[in-house]
């Protein structure tokens, strides 16, 4: 590598790419959106769970890289940008078929995400989060609206 640059975007890209190519089999079943968004969840928690500190690093490093906002050239960024083009259609998907509330849903992405965040790199709790976790915990963040 030929500067910190370099190793922070391959760092970011293989991260990124990993969690795309991980949650891609599930984000293709459109049937039952509010499912695929939380089936998706819960393949990134897993990931999360098994790499704490990668994941740290690449859902807060993004926010501190200059060129993360002007670029779309960055391979790290196409994979961030799918994955949350991805989760926001689901989101959309699923308040069309009411099965969450009607909402702005790029508004409900960052409330989700700093969540999500929290419940995994805050406090010391570390618990395995199974699906029917991820699923309570954004029922009762949004209501139990449209329940399976």
């Amino acid at each position: 590598f030929q500067a910190e640059d370099g190793i922070r975007d391959s760092v970011a890209s293989r991260g990124l790419g990993d969690v795309y190519k991980r949650q891609e089999h599930v984000v293709h079943d459109h049937a039952k959106p509010k499912d695929t968004f939380i089936n998706s969840l819960n393949i990134i928690g897993g990931l999360i769970r098994k790499d704490q500190v990668l994941f740290e690093f690449l859902f807060t490093a993004p926010k501190m890289l200059p060129e993360a906002d002007n670029s779309t050239n960055l391979e790290w960024k196409k994979y961030q940008t799918k994955m949350y083009d991805v989760l926001q259609t689901l989101l959309e998907e699923a308040m069309a078929k009411k099965e969450f509330p009607e909402m702005r849903p790029d508004l409900l992405m960052r409330a989700i995400g700093g969540l999500f965040h929290g419940l995994f790199f805050l406090g010391e709790d570390k618990k395995t989060m199974s699906r029917e976790t991820m699923e309570d915990f954004i029922t009762s963040f949004i209501g139990n609206y449209g329940t399976t």
